[in-house]
């Protein structure tokens, strides 16, 4: 597998993964531990073959044989939008991500992803943080219709952790939770949801909650629970605080993201 550039993330191996940035080391260290949604690796090969002198020209893109191999990775992931999120090798701040709903959108939003990479604002920390040589990937996963979903972070204190209905886009009615490692809830304070973004047949949609149902918990007790449990797994595969984007599908927890808590300067 060694040297492709389109990685199928379930076949990747310990050498892959090493060189394919952060993010993609993260979750491929937990890959057998938890649930990760179907997603594959744009390797930092090709991110290397549009270089020249450090920089990637304007009149140089992702060629069009690679392209296909885009679009077919697309269709193979079965969902009407996917997200990209890159995977540098070097970090100062959680990773953005990007939601695209078709093949074309998903070509252009790489060769936009590599590109931000060399704007001025960029390639500044860069040099402020000493990071000369670099590389770096995209994950391209299937965004999945969440029941809930929210952030986590995980310390050798406590779990803390918020919780929406649906995806999570947005900050309205946010329930927020504090876990103890004894599975203790510590602290909880719940927020009134009236509407909530859902995965449609050709884009993210926001949906009307009924009213009846604006107060209702986002998670059950047993959930809460696991999803502690699910924060005190990742924290001993790491060893240290970090913080993941999770979301409830019927009753499995996905990890979607991972990241540091305190984000520090990595060079490499």
């Amino acid at each position: 597998m060694k040297g492709k550039e389109i990685l199928n993330f379930v076949d990747m191996e310990d050498e892959d993964a090493s060189s394919e940035g952060l993010l993609v080391q993260r979750m491929f260290a937990i890959r057998k531990k938890v649930s990760l949604p179907p997603m594959f690796v744009l390797s930092s090969s090709i991110f290397r073959d549009l270089m020249e002198e450090n920089e990637i020209p304007d009149r140089k893109h992702i060629s069009w044989k690679l392209e296909l191999e885009i679009a077919s990775g697309f269709n193979q992931l079965e969902s009407p939008v996917v997200r990209i999120l890159p995977s540098p090798s070097y970090e100062f701040s959680a990773p953005p991500i990007s939601l695209v709903k078709s093949k074309s959108e998903l070509v252009v939003g790489i060769d936009a992803l590599f590109r931000s990479y060399f704007d001025l604002e960029e390639t500044k920390k860069r040099q402020e943080i000493g990071v000369h040589d670099f590389s770096v990937a995209a994950v391209v996963q299937k965004l999945i219709d969440a029941k809930c979903s929210g952030q986590l972070t995980q310390t050798k204190k406590d779990a803390r952790f918020t919780a929406v209905h649906g995806l999570p886009m947005h900050s309205e009615g946010i329930d927020s939770y504090v876990v103890d490692n004894e599975g203790n809830v510590t602290s909880y304070s719940e927020a009134e949801q009236q509407r909530k973004w859902i995965l449609g047949e050709k884009d993210v949609e926001l949906e009307d909650i009924d009213e009846d149902y604006w107060d209702s918990e986002k998670l059950t007790e047993k959930q809460v629970s696991r999803l502690a449990s699910l924060g005190r797994k990742v924290l001993e595969i790491y060893g240290e605080p970090i913080t993941i984007e999770w979301y409830l599908v019927r009753n499995t927890f996905y990890v979607a993201s991972v990241y540091p808590t305190k984000i520090e300067f990595v060079g490499t």
